[in-house]
């Protein structure tokens, strides 16, 4: 949940609001940026650059769409200028305009729906009763078999199953916003995506 003053609190120039808004979205920038240029150190540096750059612009934004709007176009900038060495720069001004383009880019947009439903999928996840939370991390993000997670949890096998069974039919119940053809894949794609982070 977005604070309702995050915005006026970014514009006063609290260092606090800056902190909250990286928690919020941080994740889904770096999600997006290693979807895009395949390179943790460098994602992690681009990041890191897109909120010195919305310090930099902290008075200038009215709402939280526009802020996150924002985010996800310099974000996707600086990776473009990663892969092509180039030197342009995201400016405020073109947000809106920088947007319009993106949603004709139907590579980047999707890469920005799955980095959306990826934050929305470890929030959704946190949310479950515990026992569904840890055979769904055991399986997905650990990447652990049936069999361990029975040694680990103490549990037969059929219970895992339907264990998971029931996580995943709560997490699409969650997410019924998004297309259900996204929802596997991109937790597929987390599993990758946090196995490049402990490499």
């Amino acid at each position: 949940m977005v604070p309702s003053n995050i915005i006026p609190e970014l514009n006063q120039g609290n260092q606090k609001a800056l902190r909250t808004i990286y928690k919020l979205y941080g994740r889904q920038l770096l999600f997006l940026a290693n979807q895009l240029i395949k390179n943790k150190q460098a994602s992690e540096e681009i990041v890191n650059d897109v909120y010195l750059k919305v310090w930099d612009l902290r008075d200038k934004f009215e709402t939280t769409n526009k802020l996150k709007a924002f985010l996800y176009i310099a974000t996707k900038n600086s990776c473009y200028n990663f892969i092509k060495k180039a030197n342009n720069k995201v400016s405020f001004e073109d947000v809106e305009d920088q947007f319009n383009l993106i949603c004709k880019d139907h590579g980047v947009l999707e890469k920005i729906i799955r980095a959306e439903l990826f934050g929305r999928i470890l929030e959704e996840v946190a949310k479950l009763p515990e026992k569904q939370k840890e055979v769904f991390c055991l399986t997905y993000l650990e990447e652990n078999s049936v069999e361990e997670i029975c040694h680990k949890l103490g549990i037969n096998a059929n219970s895992v199953y339907v264990i998971k069974s029931r996580a995943l039919s709560s997490l699409r119940k969650a997410l019924k916003m998004y297309d259900s053809d996204y929802i596997f894949p991109t937790i597929i794609t987390i599993q990758y995506f946090l196995n490049s982070l402990n490499k």
